[in-house]
């Protein structure tokens, strides 16, 4: 494949080397390579019908189904870039990352039942909005009208290896979600990268339950499948019952998952469990810490392989990973992916001998081009062509690399980033509120939850359902604290600054 130096190359070559041959199984129903590549070519053909053009950016907003992939590769032949937002996202989260982007249009499932209606009017630079179900009207376009008219004739847009191809925000320790730019040459290093390392081959079924939304997903299972020229089964969301059913009918050979499915799987009553197929060969898990004892129990129930693996936003995913042969260390979270350099730092950004901790930088052609519109806080992130994880790690005389903690304040919740700032600013305006602190909580099947410490206004009473359902009403799920507890005061440093650290040790 020396001629595919884009995602659209790879798109397009699959669906003429392969076009036959089954790419995804989604709800009873299986797609080709042509399928798939014919199709996302009418979307953009209705894309820039409706005048999207290179450069621009547009909004998918968008759960686990074929249309994402559609849509996905749509936008990017369209010469635009993909903005992925997570569709439990609220109307504050999204106008950000709407209006930050500059996003020209956007695809979601029904316009009348998202938080979009309410605020595409204070989004000037919105101009379209697609919905996947339901006809057109004079608020949205019907993407399904896409697809029924035939594929429009013209020049494909030209795109290169170094233009942007999907912007994905992460929230900085700010609390201000900033857009990590990835290319296309990002991503097709990063999927490189896994197929080399975990030894996919065209003849390997990937399991797809992780959101396509999120760069584990999108990266790890739908853009390594094509890279590979496999096949994924998608399921629309993640089931214990329904993960275990597909795992044992037969055919997967490569599961992608994060560590409270771990949980959850091996926590199953007996009278719901049955054995898994033989064509299983290994598990991933990413996203968030892995507990040893929980590989334990896995794989001692299942008897399969799980690899542990490591990687953030930033660089287009994975960075790290256990082999999936040879020297494998529980605990760890492996080795540098093929064409990622890596190394242990101290605070004068000089590299510390194995065992010494520090914080772990990565380099390659999977680090994000910067981010959007934000060159100061490129700068403090890549410098010298190394990414500066903000992660402590260690490393042993095999090469193995261990993480000690995560970002300070950073709270990781069944893989999903979550700031105690941006939880903080929230509840801080419920009227009742006088001061406010989060932080994580562990928790034995999303790994950590967030924790709300609330000092309230003199002369006031509160429950803590109310300020959670204050959080439920403006923010996603899963950022909303699974428990608050009203204190007289917050411990402050001689500064003012509330100490982080203090609340961590009380939960911890």
């Amino acid at each position: 494949m020396q001629d595919v130096k884009t995602i659209n190359d790879l798109v397009t070559y699959n669906g003429q080397e392969f076009g036959d041959k089954v790419a995804l199984i989604f709800e009873g129903r299986t797609f080709s390579y042509g399928d798939l590549d014919y199709t996302s070519s009418m979307v953009a053909a209705g894309l820039k019908g409706i005048g999207i053009r290179k450069g621009d950016r547009a909004a998918l907003i968008l759960p686990n189904c074929v249309e994402f992939l559609h849509a996905f590769f749509g936008i990017l032949k369209a010469g635009a870039a993909v903005v992925s937002c997570n569709p439990m996202f609220k109307e504050l989260e999204l106008m950000h990352i709407l209006k930050d982007s500059r996003s020209k249009a956007a695809i979601c499932v029904s316009f009348q039942d998202s938080p979009l209606k309410k605020i595409k009017a204070d989004l000037p630079h919105l101009q379209r909005v697609i919905q996947i179900s339901g006809g057109s009207s004079s608020e949205a376009a019907s993407f399904q009208e896409f697809l029924r008219e035939p594929k429009k004739s013209g020049q494909q847009v030209e795109v290169g290896p170094d233009d942007l191809a999907v912007l994905l925000y992460t929230a900085g320790t700010t609390g201000h979600p900033k857009g990590a730019m990835l290319t296309h040459k990002n991503f097709l290093a990063s999927v490189s990268g896994v197929v080399k390392r975990l030894k996919f081959s065209p003849e390997d079924c990937s399991l797809a339950v992780i959101p396509l939304y999120h760069v584990y997903g999108m990266g790890c299972v739908m853009l390594t499948v094509f890279r590979s020229h496999s096949k994924m089964i998608l399921l629309p969301r993640y089931e214990a019952e329904a993960v275990m059913k597909v795992l044992g009918e037969g055919g997967v050979t490569m599961f992608m998952g994060v560590p409270p499915m771990y949980v959850d799987l091996s926590s199953l009553a007996e009278s719901k469990l049955q054995s898994l197929s033989a064509s299983l060969r290994a598990c991933l898990s990413g996203a968030a810490p892995l507990p040893v004892e929980v590989i334990k129990r896995f794989e001692a129930r299942f008897h399969t392989l799980i690899v542990e693996g490591y990687g953030l936003t930033e660089a287009t995913g994975p960075t790290h990973v256990n082999p999936i042969d040879g020297l494998r260390k529980p605990g760890s979270i492996g080795v540098p992916y093929p064409g990622v350099e890596s190394k242990v730092l101290d605070e004068d950004g000089i590299e510390v001998p194995p065992g010494v901790v520090g914080e772990i930088v990565v380099r390659g052609d999977i680090v994000m081009k910067g981010y959007w519109d934000n060159p100061q806080s490129t700068q403090e992130a890549i410098r010298e062509g190394w990414l500066h994880t903000g992660d402590l790690a260690k490393r042993d005389e095999d090469g193995y690399y261990y993480v000690v903690e995560r970002k300070k304040d950073m709270i990781l919740t069944s893989g999903f980033n979550v700031y105690p700032r941006e939880v903080e600013e929230m509840i801080f305006q419920h009227p009742k509120v006088g001061e406010v602190a989060v932080a994580g909580m562990p928790d034995e099947r999303r790994g950590e939850v967030a924790k709300a410490f609330v000092v309230l206004k003199a002369g006031t009473a509160c429950s803590e359902q109310e300020i959670i359902e204050w959080c439920q009403e403006r923010m996603a799920r899963y950022k909303v604290p699974r428990e608050v507890e009203f204190v007289e005061s917050l411990p402050k440093s001689l500064a003012g600054k509330v100490l982080r650290r203090v609340l961590r040790e009380k939960v911890g």
